[in-house]
């Protein structure tokens, strides 16, 4: 299935989500598009905030993942609560909204330790954070790249 707008490069999608935490939300250039000329590796200052940037950044565990429940909370407004499953899937409700009923997907960690949510035609990739609020990118929807909080809850 087409995940419309889907950056298969790890890297690229984690420097979307510090363009997006470190360098200006939704109107930042690295968040709409990971490569701008001038701001690759070797530019001294954006080397220097995206690695302070980086120093929280951690990969994700599969035990910490596994039947555990998150809040997922979009930049849009919207707020899902996912339920992950051993088997590699996951249920997902969306909340305070009337009519949503709940939808199923899957989830993976991928090589270089993301989180990946993928339901229909959404793709969610989720870097852990030490802090504890963890941050991802979703391509899938009409609208381009999106940027989540995530939050383990139980």
């Amino acid at each position: 299935m087409s995940h419309q707008g889907y950056v298969s490069d790890p890297e690229s999608r984690v420097r979307r989500i510090f363009g997006y935490e470190a360098a200006g939300g939704r109107t930042s250039s690295l968040f709409r598009d990971s490569y701008v000329p001038g701001l690759e590796r070797g530019n001294v200052f954006l080397d220097r905030d995206f690695d302070e940037w980086r120093v929280h950044k951690r990969r994700f565990e599969e035990a910490e993942v596994a039947g555990s429940r998150w809040v997922k909370l979009s930049d849009h407004g919207r707020r899902f609560l996912a339920e992950t499953h051993p088997d590699g899937s996951f249920t997902e409700t969306a909340l305070l909204e009337d009519g949503a009923g709940p939808a199923s997907g899957t989830w993976v960690i991928d090589g270089q330790g993301i989180l990946v949510f993928t339901l229909g035609q959404w793709r969610l990739s989720v870097i852990a954070d030490s802090r504890g609020y963890h941050s991802g990118i979703e391509f899938g929807g009409e609208h381009g790249p999106v940027y989540f909080r995530v939050f383990k809850v139980a």
